[in-house]
């Protein structure tokens, strides 16, 4: 070390004929290198750009500054307005998370968010009602030259920010809309092919077996019952009896009705089959409507008209859906 500074200072244009005086053992040049070695106390550091934020894993002593971490002096998050890929793994890791997997996905230019056994739309604006007052609670690392050393401050949550870091969050749980629903997105369970899976409220049904497993974000689906069936419920006689006075012993029709509401309940549309009830007013085709969305689910429904799907994106609102009812009554 000593003989490197020599050869530098040598270089350079404080170089003087005394320093090559000899003076005891040594030369004065190499005794006084020597003589200021001896008072460093600590190295220099370049000064940072003021008001910079560490852009890699720094350290100070034993106190990890990285962004995503835990300051230890505030016990407040780390953020950077540099680096936000940290920013939307902390966001996902503290609001969208299952031991499971994640609970937040972004398909089809979509925010889907899991509840209930289904992935559900939430919008871009309710996702940055939370993020704001969450990045507002955030401290940042800010170089501080005259002690050499960073200090945390408060995070500058801004549109700009904010934004920012909703771009991060979807890259960070970005689906590539290559991936059909309904599937697994970490391997199948149990080798149960999606298809065969009905997503209930709290319980994932596979109706070749009728076994059950809770239900899980590893099985993305958009689309769930608001409840969970069990075998020993009781014969709907209400139900039976409505049938019987509508068909009045057409048993082809009855068979026909109790299939289809069963083909509703599953993701399967292989059949690629539509449903065309006639009838006159009164008849019963509003409450055959009625009794199946309250079985699907009101949120699993939607009720196009044929001119809104001849429209531009006539098809959009269709995604996710279990079921298309379209009411047209024909008077006879």
């Amino acid at each position: 070390m000593q003989f490197s500074l020599i050869v530098f200072f040598r270089q350079s244009k404080l170089m003087r004929p005394k320093w090559d005086e000899v003076h005891g053992s040594e030369t004065y040049g190499n005794r006084t290198i020597f003589l200021a070695l001896q008072k460093v106390q600590r190295q220099y550091r370049g000064k940072a750009k003021r008001g910079s934020t560490p852009g890699l894993c720094t350290s100070q002593g034993s106190t990890t500054i990285t962004p995503g971490n835990i300051d230890p002096t505030t016990k407040r998050l780390i953020l950077a307005t540099e680096r936000t890929l940290p920013t939307g793994e902390a966001f996902i890791r503290q609001f969208y998370w299952h031991p499971e997997g994640r609970t937040l996905l972004h398909y089809g230019g979509l925010l889907l968010g899991w509840n209930r056994g289904r992935y559900n739309e939430i919008e871009d604006a309710s996702l940055k009602h939370q993020l704001f007052p969450w990045m507002h609670a955030a401290v940042q690392m800010v170089y501080k030259p005259s002690i050499e050393s960073y200090v945390p401050v408060d995070f500058p949550a801004n549109p700009r920010t904010v934004n920012a870091a909703l771009d991060s969050v979807k890259s960070c749980i970005h689906l590539p809309i290559s991936r059909e629903m309904p599937c697994w997105l970490h391997g199948e369970d149990r080798g149960w092919a999606p298809r065969d899976i009905v997503a209930c409220k709290s319980t994932l049904l596979h109706l070749p077996t009728w076994e059950r497993i809770p239900a899980t974000p590893r099985y993305f689906a958009m689309s769930a019952l608001d409840f969970d069936p069990t075998k020993d419920s009781s014969p709907p006689t209400q139900w039976f009896r409505f049938l019987h006075q509508l068909f009045d012993g057409d048993i082809q029709s009855w068979d026909l009705i109790q299939d289809w509401f069963g083909y509703c309940l599953t993701s399967d549309t292989s059949l690629q089959k539509m449903l065309h009830i006639v009838g006159p007013r009164r008849w019963g085709k509003g409450t055959i409507a009625r009794v199946l969305t309250r079985l699907i689910g009101p949120s699993n429904i939607c009720g196009p008209t044929t001119t809104n799907l001849a429209a531009l994106f006539g098809l959009q609102h269709l995604v996710g859906k279990g079921c298309s009812l379209s009411r047209a009554q024909i008077v006879g």
